[in-house]
C-alpha cells in the first residue's frame, strides 16, 4: 500500500473476498465502505462473508462506521459509510 501511495495511487475499489476484506479492515486500510442490497436472497452454510478471518473479539474493538449516503441504483440500495 506504501508503494501505491509513492505512485500517487490514494484510492482503490476492493472487491475481495471475506479474507481480503478482513485484512484490509483490521490493518485499518480502509477508510470507506460501500455495501449493495440487492433484491435477492443468496447464502448458506457455505457462502462467502462480507468479513471472514479472525474478526473482532468484542464489540468495543470493532471497526466504527459513519453513515454517509443511501442512493437507489435501479433495484438495488447503496449504503456508503465512513470508517471511525
Amino acid at each position: 500500500m506504501g508503494r501505491l501511495h509513492q505512485l500517487g495511487i490514494t484510492s482503490l475499489l476492493l472487491e475481495g473476498g471475506g479474507e481480503l476484506n478482513w485484512s484490509m479492515i483490521s490493518n485499518r486500510l480502509v477508510d470507506e465502505v460501500k455495501l449493495t442490497v440487492a433484491p435477492f436472497i443468496v447464502g448458506g452454510r457455505k457462502a462467502t462473508t462480507l468479513v471472514d478471518g479472525e474478526g473482532f473479539a468484542k464489540v468495543d474493538h470493532a471497526t466504527r462506521l459513519i453513515p454517509v449516503s443511501v442512493k437507489r441504483q435501479n433495484e438495488e440500495v447503496v449504503l456508503t459509510y465512513k470508517v471511525k
